[in-house]
């Protein structure tokens, strides 16, 4: 489970180099507290969870980054497995189970509300500094 963040822009300011790198700079210093926000706040069995969250930009013609862990089961952590067991056959018997799957254990969604607010004011700083 990756999450992305990707610019589109279609302006022609007078300085449009200098507002690119104004905003890349806004997305990587979020992209960068993104991944070390949810490194403190991933749960931790063996740290292979917590290892494998990482960041990588992305390559042109895009631009941006994406967060997030690399394993088979991150998607269970951040969102959970719900209720499993809905009957099953032993014997010749239908047994009915209600096995409460695993509870959400959010850590990148966290992150990054925590990072919305201070990516949209470094944006904001940023551009204005590179208009002026």
């Amino acid at each position: 489970m990756k999450f992305g963040m990707n610019v589109k822009y279609h302006f022609d300011p007078l300085r449009p180099d200098k507002v690119m790198d104004a905003i890349m700079d806004a997305l990587k210093d979020g992209a960068e507290f993104i991944t070390a926000r949810s490194k403190q706040i991933v749960p931790v069995r063996t740290g292979a969870l917590k290892r494998s969250i990482s960041m990588d930009e992305l390559e042109a013609p895009r631009k941006g980054y994406t967060i997030g862990p690399d394993t088979y089961y991150d998607v269970y952590v951040e969102f959970g497995t719900g209720t499993r067991g809905e009957g099953t056959a032993v014997f010749g018997k239908k047994w009915k189970t209600k096995i409460r799957g695993q509870r959400a254990q959010p850590y990148m969604r966290p992150a990054l509300a925590e990072a919305r607010p201070r990516i949209a004011q470094a944006l904001q700083v940023g551009v204005r500094k590179a208009l002026i």
